[in-house]
This record gives C-alpha cells, structure tokens and sequence, in this order.
C-alpha cells in the first residue's frame, strides 16, 4: 500500500491492490506562534494543528515563502523545516534543500484514475483486503508496486498463494 498527499487539495490517494483511492481530509486549522527559533542558519516560526486526530508542532521558514511541506503540513507562510506530534510517535526533519528542473511532479501512473471514497468505506475496503490480501491473485490477476495489474493466462496454484 502507498500513500500520497495532493499538492493542491487536501485528499490522500492510498493505492492498494491495483486500485488508487482518493479520500478527502479536512484541512488542517493553524494556529500560528510568535515563538521562534534558529535552526541551520534559518530562522523558523511555530505553529500547531490538531490534523487526523493527533496534535502537531511544526516550524517553518518565512524566508522560503513555499506553502508545503511533508504529509499534511501545508497552507502556511513557509516552508514547513520540522515536525512532530505531542506523543513523540512521529517526527519530520527536513534534510536537504536544493532548486530542481523539473517542471512537473512526479506522480505514478496507478494516480490517474482515483476512486473517490469517505475515510469509512476506505477502512472497509483495506480490512478486506487485509482478511484476504491474496484475492486477485488466486483469480490469476497478479499487481505490481506501481498499480499495473497482469493476467496470468493460467492461473495461479494454491501452493504459491499460501507461501
């Protein structure tokens, strides 16, 4: 299972066993600081949000006026540089800035064609694939990392699905 964040809506778009879903998230409410601080000789800014239920701290560069980020931090007035939620579980650092050529994203092709779902049929569908993840290939469909799905003209035995 993969899972990326749209640059310009809020929505994940997790792929799992052929199939991309795009479930749409609230937009996180920031709540901006005063505090600052130094870090690698850039002067970052506080903020926090309460995103998918857990509480988040991030700090982020005005200095660098790119509204992004990783995962759901985005819609500020800078660069998002750290990250961490109040339990200590996760913790975002970034580690390098560099200006690319790239034009476009890079987004892989199983992204174009999204079923749109709500956050609770999504649960549904992902518990039944975890109840029985080797479904399609016992139909004799077998899926790749990226989504592209094949047929096995023959099928698959029983004895390679239960390794």
């Amino acid at each position: 299972m993969r899972c990326f964040l749209w640059f310009k809506d809020f929505y994940f778009v997790k792929t799992l066993d052929g199939d991309s879903y795009k479930i749409n998230v609230n937009k996180p409410i920031w709540k901006i600081s005063n505090e600052t601080k130094s870090w690698k000789d850039y002067k970052l800014q506080k903020a926090n949000s309460q995103i998918l239920g857990r509480n988040w701290t991030v700090w982020f560069c005005n200095e660098i006026p790119v509204s992004d980020g990783p995962y759901l931090f985005k819609d500020l007035p800078g660069l998002v540089f750290l990250a961490s939620d109040d339990f200590g579980d996760y913790d975002f650092s970034l580690i390098s800035l560099q200006k690319s050529d790239l034009v476009e994203d890079y987004f892989p092709t199983i992204l174009s064609k999204n079923i749109e779902i709500t956050a609770d049929k999504y649960k549904k569908v992902y518990k039944a694939y975890t109840l029985d993840p080797a479904k399609q290939l016992r139909n004799g469909i077998y899926v790749d990392d990226s989504g592209l799905k094949m047929n096995l003209t023959n099928g698959v035995s029983p004895e390679m699905v239960k390794e």
